[in-house]
Parts: structure tokens; C-alpha cells; sequence
């Protein structure tokens, strides 16, 4: 027999937020990491990478399925926002910001409903985001970016 089951997926998106300490020089204080174990020093960089996942199955790992694709899939920042306190403490590096796919957006304070082209120095960012066109079953992919402990 053939059954159906109409129901609603959600999380099939997997993100992972990890940051990396470098001092002045750019040597490595502290590698990725989830949980770091020191606090970032003044003058030293934290380097932010989200890596994220689209967990669902690929076509043809089921049949008669529909793939999952996660479209206009954002990922945003906010410095101000949350646990988050690096918008406080922190400067973002100039031309830092980096992205597997889709583009990047910049927002001076976190109160800028949109974010634009990446400011010119020394205008500070308190938000960025990343709009993602596609994210296809088991791709995955990166965004990362810099700031300097002030």
C-alpha cells in the first residue's frame, strides 16, 4: 500500500557558531572552538566562523520524497542581540567578512531595519547577515567574519 503523510519538516538546517582568538602578531592564542576557555585580550582578533548544514536526506536516499532545499536561508548577527555582546567591545575588521554563497550586509547599529554594502572605515558594524539564494540537502557551507577587541 501507498501511505501519505502531509506534515510540516522544520529544523533541517543545522548551524554551528565557533570563534578563534589570534593576537596582534596573528598568531593563534586560542583555536575554534564552541565553548573558549579565555577571554580575547585588547588588541587581540576574534575570528567568528558559522558553519551551516542542511541536514535532509538528498534525492534519491527515498523514494517518492521531495527534497528539502532551504531557500533564502539568512543567517544575522547582531552584535546587540541576545547573549551577544561584541558590538560593545569590540571593532570589525575591514574587508574580514567572508561568505561560501550569497551575499553579505552590514549594519552600522543594530537598530538598521536592512543591511548595505560594508561601511567605509572607521564606521563600526554592530550587525551583519548573510542571505543564503539555496541551500540544497546536504550542502553546506561557511560565514565568517573579524573583530578586534578594543
Amino acid at each position: 500500500s501507498n501511505i501519505t503523510i502531509d506534515r510540516l519538516y522544520t529544523g533541517f538546517m543545522s548551524l554551528v557558531k565557533e570563534s578563534q582568538i589570534r593576537d596582534a602578531g596573528g598568531a593563534i592564542v586560542e583555536a575554534f572552538t564552541q565553548t573558549p576557555a579565555s577571554e580575547a585580550a585588547p588588541g587581540e582578533t576574534i575570528e567568528y566562523r558559522l558553519t551551516y548544514e542542511n541536514i535532509s536526506s538528498p534525492l534519491g536516499a527515498s523514494t517518492d520524497s521531495v527534497t528539502l532545499d532551504a531557500t533564502n536561508f539568512t543567517i544575522l548577527e547582531d552584535g546587540n542581540a541576545g547573549t551577544n555582546n561584541w558590538a560593545q567591545f569590540t571593532t570589525h575588521v575591514a574587508g574580514s567578512a567572508t561568505s561560501s554563497a550569497g551575499a553579505i550586509g552590514y549594519a552600522e547599529t543594530s537598530a538598521d531595519p536592512t543591511a548595505a554594502a560594508e561601511p567605509v572605515a572607521p564606521a563600526n558594524v554592530e550587525k551583519y547577515d548573510n542571505v543564503v539564494p539555496s541551500v540544497a540537502p546536504g550542502v553546506t557551507g561557511t560565514f565568517e567574519f573579524d573583530r578586534t577587541v578594543d
